[in-house]
């Protein structure tokens, strides 16, 4: 028997879904085969346009083409909400949390004029191209990404001047890459850099009426705008977050390919995914795939401790943005000729990952269709696996692991501690400061340092072992008001339905989909301020607002459907 969902929005047909299944890739040999979704037909003469671009794509300055003197390639990077290459590279290997922009970044070709990568910090963070110092209205409002988007249209124009004045462009590739906040402003960048841009009969586009351009890729990971002017428009959610800079999401037709990989398991209240569907349709130069994992699970920047889950199924979204882009014409080295460092943020042959990550595909129900419902699919699996995490609480292998790191930190910070106390203190009076040699001051910061990141690692754990067992605990009370809800006769959402399903499921879970959720799958909400694990995030598909927990107006109750006999 199924009933008809309230929240569904009416004339939605996907006619080509864009919602693939994502690849495992369980192979380590094989490379993905899903290459051509997502592209526009282009005419006669972008397709010579193409062919120009393509002409400088070899890793090799010897083996390009002459041609490839004559193409200007310009990709742009802009990282995540909290992301920074740059911070996160001064840190050790094993605490380092980069995003999979940064990581793409990494990959890039350099060493030539005419081809040229530009890395752009993301929003909260310090952006010194830009002037900005970071902080909290960057983190909650999206404040300095209008500064971002505009300093890569500055260094594109800025890199045509500098081409030497006897070289002929005769076509300008752009690409760009994007994450969260920084997704948002990748299609902001698109849809101002498009502005200046005007159609050519044969089908071309020029730039400023004068340089041959084509935007011929556009790679984006869980795109969230949340953008207001102030803090008390962002209270009340004013204009849904799509105000300023973050108005005009839609990925214009001058694009020829776009590929945008989406968070199945997020769930914060102030991240709302802008998918690249069009209402109810998808436009030919899009392809969207949900991947397994929360907003970081995808676009990647957890650390790998975090939770007491392993950073590393990023890798996957990570590898597939790779192949797709290589493929759609992006200059990128290939990875054998990556250092070491950077080869080993793409590596996903561990046996394990590979093994957890195709049984969790395996166990989702549905993989491709209508986006709302493979929202639902990946929901439900989420759902069975929270009510796992109810009955084991902190026998979880996961708490087990945080509560292990938080006694090794406890002990480290004792030990720092007890070593600082040993030294002298160059600031507790003039004299002190004066009678020390620079090499006892050094000392002292050092250990002051080394005391302050432990301290502050310390109190990261204790607020994710909180945080977690908190949200359990208010998860379990949303479904007990949700079962008084269906016992009432009161009408269920798509959402609310498939949670209660998930949760009267007896079935147990198999036990590699377990260690998926526990041991790589994290909870982005377990300390974030609003939202709770009963509460789907919204889907904006361009001006049409998808809120699953809610009835619309005017919905008509749900209608049986008789089974056929």
């Amino acid at each position: 028997m199924t009933a008809q969902d309230p929240t569904a929005i009416p004339g939605q047909v996907d006619l080509e879904p864009g919602s693939p299944e994502p690849v495992a890739d369980a192979d380590p040999t094989a490379r993905t085969a899903r290459l051509a979704r997502g592209t526009r037909p282009m005419t006669d003469a972008e397709r010579q346009q193409r062919q120009a671009a393509q002409s400088c794509s070899l890793p090799d300055k010897e083996e390009a083409t002459t041609g490839c003197s004559q193409a200007l390639h310009f990709t742009v990077f802009f990282d995540g909400t909290g992301n920074n290459r740059d911070a996160e590279l001064a840190k050790g290997e094993s605490e380092r949390a980069l995003s999979n922009i940064a990581r793409l970044y990494s990959a890039r070709i350099d060493g030539r004029p005419n081809v040229v990568s530009t890395y752009i910090a993301g929003v909260g963070t310090p952006c010194p191209e830009v002037g900005d110092t970071g902080g909290m209205l960057g983190l909650a409002i999206g404040k300095g990404g209008r500064e971002r988007i505009d300093y890569a249209l500055e260094e594109l124009d800025m890199k045509i001047q500098q081409q030497p004045a006897s070289m002929r462009i005769v076509i300008l590739n752009v690409a760009v890459f994007g994450f969260s906040r920084g997704a948002a402003q990748a299609r902001g960048f698109v849809r101002d850099l498009v502005a200046l841009c005007k159609r050519q009969p044969d089908g071309t586009w020029l730039y400023r009426d004068r340089t041959p351009i084509r935007i011929g890729f556009v790679g984006l990971y869980d795109t969230v705008v949340s953008v207001w002017p102030s803090l008390v428009h962002a209270a009340v959610n004013a204009g849904n977050g799509h105000n300023g800079w973050g108005e005009g999401m839609r990925i214009p037709p001058m694009v020829v390919q776009s590929v945008h990989m989406t968070a199945a398991h997020e769930l914060r209240g102030q991240f709302p995914l802008d998918s690249t569907r069009d209402d109810a349709r998808y436009p030919d130069n899009t392809q969207e795939i949900w991947y397994p994992g929360v907003h970081s699970d995808v676009g990647g920047g957890y650390d790998p401790q975090h939770q007491g889950r392993q950073n590393s199924i990023a890798r996957f979204a990570l590898n597939e943005m790779y192949d797709i882009a290589l493929a759609g014409g992006v200059l990128l080295n290939p990875l054998t000729r990556l250092p070491s460092p950077v080869r080993a943020e793409f590596d996903k042959t561990d046996p394990e990952l590979q093994a957890v990550y195709n049984a969790y595909l395996q166990a989702v129900r549905i993989k491709r269709g209508r986006m709302e419902d493979v929202q639902a699919a990946h929901m439900e699996l989420l759902h069975r696996w929270l009510k796992v995490r109810v009955a084991r609480g902190d026998k979880l292998p996961s708490m087990q692991r945080l509560a292990q790191r938080q006694q090794q930190l406890e002990e480290e910070v004792k030990t720092l501690r007890r070593e600082k106390m040993r030294l002298r203190d160059p600031y507790g009076n003039d004299y002190a400061a004066s009678s020390m040699t620079s090499e006892e001051i050094a000392e002292w910061n050092r250990a002051s340092d080394a005391l302050s990141a432990r301290s502050d690692a310390l109190g990261e754990v204790k607020k994710q072992r909180k945080g977690l067992a908190s949200e359990t605990d208010t998860l379990v009370g949303k479904m007990v008001a949700l079962r008084r809800k269906r016992e009432r006769g009161k009408t269920l959402t798509l959402a609310e339905r498939t949670m209660l399903d998930a949760w009267d499921n007896k079935t147990l879970l198999p036990e590699a989909v377990e260690t998926f959720f526990d041991g790589y799958g994290h909870d982005s909400i377990s300390h974030w301020f609003i939202g709770n694990l009963a509460q789907w995030r919204v889907l904006y598909f361009g001006d049409t607002k998808y809120k699953p927990g809610e009835v619309v107006e005017g919905a008509t109750a749900p209608q049986e459907q008789t089974e056929p006999a």
